[in-house]
């Protein structure tokens, strides 16, 4: 293990593996109520309330279809707060990483939010394995804007 590895939280999203930013507030809700909307775009699920405020919730996976117009449960990470933050679909709660060195020559993977990703880190515990930093920002508006 790497002397320079920080510990981070990382998270699986659509199949991609994210570094949770440490500088934004995050919060896991396992089966969060989705409430859907109606003729929204095809990656917002929904809304979901965090402490009573409306957040909106968007799936990043690979293929969404169409969503039932029914409530649903997904587990989501939460970036950021209201007004300004949204959740993200995860595929499964988040996990305790040691971020190492960073990666230069890491091809970004094929996803619905690659314009979002900024670079990655190798897993000082696993350096098999690599987590992509990303923009919350620009992740929300590749999810949340025009297929």
């Amino acid at each position: 293990m790497s002397a320079s590895a920080s510990s981070r939280f990382g998270v699986h999203v659509g199949g991609v593996a994210l570094l949770l930013p440490p500088e934004l507030a995050c919060e896991f809700v396992a089966g969060a109520t989705v409430v859907p909307l109606p003729r929204a775009g095809r990656r917002v699920l929904g809304l979901t309330q965090l402490r009573g405020q409306p957040v909106v919730v968007l799936d990043a996976s690979a293929h969404p279809g169409a969503h039932p117009p029914a409530l649903r449960r997904h587990s989501v990470v939460v970036l950021g707060g209201p007004p300004d933050g949204a959740a993200i679909v995860v595929d499964e709660a988040p996990e305790p990483v040691r971020a190492g060195a960073t990666l230069a020559d890491a091809s970004p993977p094929e996803c619905a939010f690659a314009s979002a990703l900024e670079g990655a880190v190798e897993d000082a515990a696993d350096p098999s394995r690599a987590w992509w930093r990303f923009d919350p920002r620009r992740l929300f508006e590749a999810l949340a804007g025009p297929a």
